[in-house]
This record gives C-alpha cells, sequence and structure tokens, in this order.
C-alpha cells in the first residue's frame, strides 16, 4: 500500500475530529424536554445550576488502543444541556417567594465524543471501514439537590451514558449523527428525571 493511500485513509478516518466547531441546528427535538406526567407546576422560591464539568479532549494511548473523540461543536454539548435543563425547568416549576425550597443543579460531566476502535488505525482497515457506522456516546452526570432553610434535604444524582450508532465519515454525517444523539438524550433523559425525581420529590 503506498503513502498516499495510507495518509487518505487516517485523513478520512479523523474528519470528525479535525473538522473544527460545527454549527448544527438541534431545534428539531428541542420539544423533548416538555414535561409529560406533571399537571400543576411545582413550587420553588428559586433554582441555580452549577459547572463542574469540563469538556474532555481525545482520549487514546496508541495505535493499539481505542481512541473517544470529543465531538466538536460551536455550542458545547454541556451549554446543550444547561439550556435544556433551564427549559426543563420553566415548564416544570413555579418560582414562588414564599416557597422555602431551593433547588440546585450542579452539572459534574456533560461531553460527547465518537469512538475510533484499536483495528481502524491500522490503515488497511481503516480505509475498509471509514464508511462503517461506529458508536458516539454522551457522558451525562448532574446532581439535583434540594434546599430547605439553607439544608440541603433531598440529593438525587443522574449517572448515565447515551449511545447512538451513527457515520463520521464526513462532516454532514457527524453533524447529523450528533443531531441524533442529542435526539436520544432528550427522548430519554427529561421523562426519566420527571418520573424519578420531579414526581417523587415534589
Amino acid at each position: 500500500m503506498n503513502k498516499f493511500t495510507v495518509l487518505f485513509a487516517v485523513i478520512v478516518l479523523l474528519t470528525g475530529c479535525a473538522a473544527g466547531p460545527r454549527t448544527v441546528d438541534l431545534s428539531e427535538s428541542f420539544n423533548k424536554t416538555n414535561p409529560l406526567r406533571i399537571e400543576e407546576r411545582k413550587r420553588i422560591s428559586a433554582y441555580k445550576i452549577l459547572h463542574k464539568s469540563e469538556s474532555s479532549s481525545a482520549q487514546s494511548s496508541g495505535v493499539f488502543s481505542t481512541s473517544y473523540n470529543g465531538i466538536g461543536t460551536a455550542i458545547k454539548t454541556k451549554e446543550t444541556v444547561e439550556e435544556d435543563l433551564t427549559n426543563f425547568i420553566n415548564k416544570s416549576f413555579e418560582i414562588d417567594v414564599t416557597s422555602d425550597k431551593v433547588l440546585i443543579i450542579t452539572i459534574l460531566k456533560a461531553d460527547s465524543y465518537w469512538v475510533l476502535d484499536t483495528l481502524e488505525k491500522l490503515p488497511f482497515v481503516g480505509l475498509l471501514t471509514v464508511a462503517a457506522d461506529r458508536e458516539f456516546g454522551l457522558n451525562l452526570r448532574i446532581r439535583f439537590e434540594i434546599e430547605q432553610t439553607g439544608k440541603v434535604i433531598n440529593s438525587y444524582v443522574v449517572d448515565e451514558k447515551v449511545t447512538v450508532k451513527g457515520s463520521a465519515a464526513t462532516d454532514a454525517a457527524m453533524k447529523d449523527t450528533y443531531k441524533k444523539l442529542i435526539s436520544e438524550y432528550r427522548t430519554t433523559f427529561f421523562p426519566d428525571l420527571e418520573k424519578n425525581f420531579v414526581l417523587r420529590y415534589f
């Protein structure tokens, strides 16, 4: 195999990493953050959304290991998650200054990635599998705390990974799969949050 073929395989496989920040329209699945069962909004005096997360960079220890490559978007994944949480809170809760409860949400992790398997790093194999679907994932770890008169009375932590299959062969394919990933997270995360946190603790 000549040097050009090897170089072509590497360039195509790493398109997802090297394309730079992407502007991706995620509005199509934004309504997935609507509450499903809440008939009357719950009362809180205030809420805060705190960030303790850091964007993950590509993780790999060489040719003979799996790479987890961060998905570069103009609006970072953690910012999308924060916007979704704000939308969910505004539709699920009512701010009432007479309430003695404050909701504090801490985003501990919210990063997205796509996977390049070990064998796909080998030039000949990589060229054969460049168009194949691969794993895209979103790591979430978010802590919800209810404060009453300055003390935490309840705490709930979500720690999960959402995955979909998609292509990283082109920038357009990366955008389409990222949309699919965000839609999947919205579809599963917020109904569970409503059922297991809002309806149980309020």
